[in-house]
C-alpha cells in the first residue's frame, strides 16, 4: 500500500462537517422560530468571518505556517484565538 494513502479519521472528519451543519440548521430553525432576530444573524456571520477567514488564513496559515511577517504578541494571541474558534 502507498504510504501517500491515508486513512479517514471519521472522528475528526464528522465534527469538522456536523459541527458547522448543525449550527447553520439551528441558526435556520431559531429564525423560524422567531427566536433570533437580525442582530444575532449579522453577529454569527461576522465571527464566523473573522474566525475563519482571519484566524485561518491571517493567524494559523501566514503567521504561524510560513512566518512571512511579524505581529505583536497580542495580535498573534487574537489570531490564534480566532482561528481555534475555527475548530482547526
Amino acid at each position: 500500500m502507498n504510504k501517500a494513502v491515508r486513512r479517514l479519521e471519521w472522528t475528526v472528519s464528522s465534527f469538522m462537517i456536523l459541527n458547522p451543519l448543525a449550527a447553520i440548521v439551528g441558526m435556520i430553525w431559531l429564525a423560524h422560530a422567531g427566536l433570533l432576530g437580525n442582530p444575532a444573524i449579522w453577529i454569527f456571520g461576522f465571527i464566523y468571518a473573522i474566525g475563519a477567514n482571519l484566524g485561518i488564513t491571517a493567524g494559523y496559515h501566514r503567521l504561524m505556517s510560513h512566518r512571512s511577517y511579524e505581529a505583536h504578541p497580542l495580535v498573534e494571541w487574537f489570531f490564534l484565538l480566532m482561528g481555534a474558534s475555527a475548530f482547526e
